[in-house]
């Protein structure tokens, strides 16, 4: 163990061992694993991205490119990332798998494969044969007159992928001499490949989440956004921040395994949550927890443990207002302090996000004060009489539907509404009188007014 620790810091295995051993060890290695050991350090990057002979071999593995030649590209990692990109680009559904609707340059990169990358391009048109290879009528020709296959054309005017690899290995004499061929048009191409495969890449991280989501229906109400009316269509649903940010590449090279991490997160949530009125606020915190974890999981791994130690927190907030909200039995609950009326309120979402005492305060006053309001009008049914509907609409928190055309009204609701909102932000028993005194003046100018009708009809009646 001492060879391996020298001034006092540590040095891995790995470190210690010579490039040719590395070399075997990475021989085994798939692409995925060798760009992560790539990241180890500068020596395992450079070993990684410089071996020709590693790269070479998971072209033909990965993508049936037997390659003898690298052309004129700098490397054949180089060359495995582009055919990688064209790979991507052609399985992108905006492109059709008919042969016509596909541009020219990606046929070139599919020719250097010795199968056909598509179910699509097994056989071939003449034309497009001729134009993936390079061949003409004369090297089609020579091809069949060599194999003896003049008589053996797919429907006559179609050519099978081998057939067309084939005659282009027949017109360039060697392998050798067709991939320096075939590479040379392909390095042309390169700036569409690099346009392209950022849309191509979206495109296909949308179709996995898609699938995702499929897989995982149950929880789909943290996956996406359902719009009114199309929640059954996962195309038409609008993917919460995670989804984006998987369709939008920000997330670490886990991807789906992140995506797998968040449910399982969202699943041992919902098993640890005793209380079953709380569990509709299980998709809530689980947003809020990603919001404030995403910029940690665009630089690495979260797992379903560390999602659960920041999602306590969020709980316990839900909790304790749930609590609040029991405070006076369940029937107080449904009556002045309802689930469904206390979560649309501004500072129920702002203290479940940050905590804030403050937030808190302001909710608990504000419903305190309605169920105060409430209880008093409850108590005091004849004022109900004596004054307008909208006074009462005010009193009971509701917004009003129109506001009477008088001036003098309308500054009245108005003023009956700004002492309300301030006792519902103090919870003052002098902002609470003045409602009182603003609603007996009305009362008076009510009767008042009543009374001289009643006077004038008393008139009226002598009179007669």
């Amino acid at each position: 163990m001492a060879a391996f620790y020298g001034s006092g810091f540590a040095k891995d295995l790995l470190s210690s061992l010579s490039a040719e051993v590395l070399y075997i060890i990475l021989s085994y290695l798939p692409a995925k694993s060798l760009l992560n050991v790539s990241e180890c350090n500068r020596r395992l990057r450079d070993l990684c991205q410089n071996c020709n002979s590693l790269w070479k071999h998971l072209c033909k593995i990965d993508f049936d490119a037997d390659l003898t030649v690298k052309g004129s590209f700098p490397s054949f990692f180089i060359l495995y990332q582009l055919l990688y990109k064209s790979r991507i680009i052609l399985e992108d559904t905006d492109y059709s798998t008919y042969s016509g609707y596909l541009p020219d340059w990606l046929y070139y990169w599919s020719a250097l494969s010795t199968k056909p990358p598509l179910p699509g391009f097994y056989n071939l048109p003449a034309g497009r044969t001729k134009k993936t290879w390079g061949l003409t009528e004369e090297d089609l020709t020579n091809y069949q007159i060599k194999c003896n296959k003049s008589c053996t054309v797919r429907l006559e005017r179609y050519y099978t992928w081998t057939d067309g690899l084939e005659a282009a290995l027949c017109k360039h004499k060697s392998k050798q001499r067709f991939h320096e061929v075939a590479l040379k048009r392909c390095m042309r191409s390169q700036k569409q490949i690099h346009k392209t495969f950022p849309k191509a890449s979206c495109s296909q991280r949308k179709r996995a989440f898609n699938k995702f989501q499929n897989e995982h229906r149950s929880q789909r109400n943290i996956l996406s956004k359902q719009r009114e009316g199309a929640s059954e269509y996962l195309s038409l649903q609008s993917p919460h921040k995670i989804g984006q940010d998987y369709i939008d590449g920000y997330l670490h090279k886990s991807g789906i395994k992140q995506l797998e991490s968040y449910v399982e997160f969202a699943k041992r949530l919902e098993q640890e949550v005793d209380i079953a009125e709380l569990s509709k606020d299980i998709p809530v915190c689980v947003l809020l927890v990603y919001d404030k974890m995403s910029s940690i999981a665009q630089q690495r791994f979260i797992s379903a443990e560390e999602f659960l130690d920041v999602a306590k927190d969020y709980f316990e907030r839900v909790k304790r207002v749930w609590n609040w909200q029991n405070e006076h039995g369940p029937q107080a609950r449904q009556a002045y302090r309802d689930c469904s009326v206390v979560k649309t309120h501004s500072s129920y979402s702002a203290f479940v996000q940050t905590g804030s005492e403050s937030h808190f305060r302001n909710l608990r006053l504000n419903f305190e004060g309605l169920e105060k309001l409430q209880t008093w009008l409850d108590e005091n049914q004849w004022i109900t009489k004596l004054l307008d509907p909208n006074f009462i609409t005010i009193l009971r928190g509701a917004p009003l539907q129109k506001l009477p055309s008088n001036d003098l009204s309308t500054q009245a609701f108005h003023a009956l509404r700004k002492m309300v909102r301030l006792f519902l932000k103090t919870g003052r028993r002098i902002d609470f009188d003045r409602i009182l005194r603003r609603l007996s003046e009305s009362a008076k100018i009510f009767l008042q007014t009543h009374l001289e009708y009643v006077e004038n009809l008393e008139r009226t009646l002598s009179r007669e």
